[in-house]
């Protein structure tokens, strides 16, 4: 159920705006961004300034309702409620991102992408040390604090997915098991064509559409990434 609404609820509100009001309504954001990575044609004075991007990010707020409303029945709610709520917070920052092309919504949509990306890895890591998932839910938190009160509004994502495969790994060996690793396998093969197709679009390279594509394919690569955490051996074997 939490999944349709995230995934519904989204669109219908950004599509009722856009057919009532205008892009100044964005003004509150304060100034347009000079960074604008992706082709798609822009529809000047539309509350949406770019459909596909906008429309697509449903997707995140969509992953993110799936995760929380398995939260209560996983091997560490906490941290996976946490993770899903990053996932939807993501989701609606891209969607007044690709509508709005404004910094500050540029700003925090990059914030909550390494954010996700840590909170999954603390996903991992606490089901090997389920018991300092407590604390691994105030470290994701205060790391998103912290690093927001000091952000460039450039990603680094290439430091906390790093720290998301060595999480990967510790989790494997700790445990002694891999899981259904065929679940990881395709959730990094998804999530990688998902980058492919985002770098091509900020690239010029003809795929208007990349954005959108990485938008759907990083949402059900990294929920499949979760949902094989949640494979993993209970105890060494």
């Amino acid at each position: 159920m939490w999944a349709v609404v995230g995934l519904v609820a989204p669109l219908l509100l950004c599509a009722l705006a856009d057919a009532t009001t205008a892009s100044t309504a964005w003004d509150v954001l304060g100034r347009y961004s000079a960074h604008w990575s992706s082709t798609e044609a822009e529809r000047p004075g539309r509350f949406v300034l770019r459909n596909l991007n906008t429309y697509s990010s449903h997707a995140l707020c969509g992953a993110g309702g799936y995760v929380c409303g398995l939260a209560p029945d996983t091997r560490c709610p906490s941290i996976t409620l946490t993770f899903g709520a990053a996932l939807v917070l993501l989701g609606l920052l891209s969607f007044a991102w690709w509508a709005s092309r404004r910094w500050v919504a540029q700003k925090y949509d990059n914030l909550l992408m390494e954010t996700f990306v840590i909170a999954l890895a603390a996903v991992v890591f606490s089901i090997a040390q389920p018991t300092l998932e407590p604390w691994l839910v105030a470290a994701t938190l205060a790391f998103m604090l912290a690093r927001g009160a000091t952000f460039s509004g450039e990603a680094a994502l290439l430091p906390c997915v790093a720290l998301l495969l060595a999480c990967v790994l510790y989790a494997t060996v700790s445990l002694g098991g891999c899981g259904q690793y065929e679940r990881l396998a395709a959730g990094v093969g998804v999530a990688l064509s998902g980058v492919v197709c985002k770098v091509a679009d900020a690239m010029g390279d003809g795929c208007p559409w990349g954005t959108a594509a990485f938008h759907y394919l990083v949402s059900a690569g990294f929920v499949l990434i979760f949902l094989w955490a949640q494979t993993l051996p209970v105890t060494m074997q």
